[in-house]
């Protein structure tokens, strides 16, 4: 999949495309612990990236500046 473009890609698109390359950065031989806060760290991205509160912002392009300030901020 070619890389997603700032200036046009939603922060959905954005997001949903982060949340699904992330198992397939893990290797297999990780620590076990490692993987745990991986996973609880994917999952805590996850809840933020999807609150209803990101809904509007989810809805622009990832360069415009958030049109809801919320107070959730994630990189």
């Amino acid at each position: 999949m070619p890389p997603l473009d700032p200036a046009t890609a939603t922060r959905a698109e954005f997001n949903n495309n982060y949340i699904n390359e992330l198992p397939t950065i893990v290797p297999s031989d990780a620590h076990p612990q490692w993987k745990r806060l991986f996973n609880a760290n994917t999952a805590l991205f996850k809840a933020l990236a999807e609150d209803p509160a990101m809904a509007e912002n989810n809805t622009q392009t990832f360069n415009t500046p958030a049109a809801k300030k919320n107070g959730q901020y994630f990189a």
